[in-house]
């Protein structure tokens, strides 16, 4: 209830931006050209992971590991089993 009232530093949405997610997916996508966004397959998929990453509960911790790291499926296998690590421990 005090998020609601007075908005606490941890109260803050963790969940990434929309300006994230379109980086999370141009990393993930490897797209470093933005005249690649001209071909409807390229635009499309990058769409649907702007989507996925914007309704799935992707947390901070795995757009910048893309952006540090830029191995994607290394960082979703970490996220993946950070989020049964919190699953399991809130029940």
């Amino acid at each position: 209830m005090l998020c609601v009232v007075a908005p606490l530093p941890s109260c803050e949405r963790k969940a990434p931006s929309q300006e994230q997610c379109l980086d999370f997916a141009m990393r993930t996508l490897r797209i470093a050209d933005a005249r690649l966004l001209a071909v409807p397959a390229v635009s499309d998929k990058l769409d649907e992971l702007v989507i996925k990453c914007l309704t799935t509960p992707y947390d901070k911790q795995l757009l910048e590991c893309v952006k540090t790291r830029g191995s994607t499926r290394s960082c979703i296998y970490e996220f993946e089993d950070r989020e049964r690590r919190r699953s399991s421990t809130s029940r």
